[in-house]
């Protein structure tokens, strides 16, 4: 682990479960979207997640990446404080 830059998972030889295809994972964290982006369209990384809107274009352009889009899940709500004045007063 290398804090804001990467985190390495190495393959477990000692593993009791099934064994997996991959010798190492690397996780890397890419806070800007367009350097994810980059690093995916090089080959640089596998997979990347939360391109912006406006970058979906780029990416359908190239026929070996895919594009998977689910609906957004978000909800959102204001909660307000009806025991404190002024939003106690129900007029």
């Amino acid at each position: 682990y290398v804090k804001n830059e990467y985190i390495r998972y190495k393959k477990n030889p000692v593993y009791w479960g099934p064994t997996v295809e991959i010798d190492q994972l690397v996780f890397d964290i890419t806070p800007r979207s367009t350097a994810r982006i980059a690093k995916l369209i090089t080959g640089d990384c596998s997979v990347s997640s939360l391109p912006k809107a406006g970058e979906l274009a780029v990416l359908n352009q190239h026929k070996d990446i895919i594009v998977d889009t689910k609906p957004g899940l978000n909800v959102a709500f204001w909660a307000f404080n009806t025991q404190k004045p002024p939003l106690d007063d129900v007029r």
